[in-house]
């Protein structure tokens, strides 16, 4: 538990350090003692991560969280963020996601996994990203949990995201690559 906390206090200070409004990071503090009985309850894989704070896109945009990515040489949206959607239920309000592993198969699965899984949507991929340090300068996670323009299947994509140049664009759902992930979690909670 006293791992969980020095962890907690951690996301927050990162929060701070990016510059984020203090009005939403109380709104994450305020979670702490319920985040911290939850992440608890569950056993996380060797290499998987208890929890992480996230901050939705209706509170800042795509390019606001994307600006508390490290490096801040760039941050290049290359698409309309009014087309985006969620294709997995996620909280209106900031938010937690527990038991979060970046490198999964989970790619060339459904959205929601047998175990009850579920692949990350763009705003979750970022704050992995804001929270996180990557295999590589070089490595891109799909967040298959949200698309581009749902309403044409033709065009209907996931995104990847990159700390290299903190960019973000659509890519196909099965793009296959050694330096890719496409992380998952198994809860979304927020406890306000």
């Amino acid at each position: 538990m006293k791992g969980h906390k020095e962890m907690f206090g951690g996301q927050i200070a990162r929060l701070e350090q990016a510059g984020y409004s203090h009005i939403i990071i109380g709104m994450l503090e305020r979670q702490e003692d319920s985040v911290l009985e939850q992440a608890s309850k569950i056993k996380i894989m060797k290499g998987g991560i208890s929890f992480l704070p996230v901050i939705p896109r209706n509170y800042l945009s795509i390019k606001e969280l994307m600006s508390g990515v490290e490096p801040k040489a760039r941050t290049d949206v290359y698409f309309d963020p009014v087309k985006v959607s969620n294709v997995v239920q996620v909280p209106e309000h900031p938010y937690f996601i527990f038991d979060v592993r970046i490198r999964s198969d989970f790619r060339e699965k459904p959205v929601r996994s047998e175990q009850g899984r579920s692949c990350l949507t763009v705003d979750e991929a970022i704050n992995v990203l804001i929270h996180q340090t990557l295999p590589s300068d070089c490595y891109w996670i799909d967040a298959c949990g949200s698309c581009y323009e749902p309403q044409n299947p033709v065009v209907r994509r996931c995104f990847q995201v990159t700390p290299m140049a903190a960019s973000l664009l659509p890519s196909e759902y099965k793009f296959s690559d050694a330096r890719n992930g496409a992380p998952s979690c198994l809860i979304r909670k927020c406890f306000i």
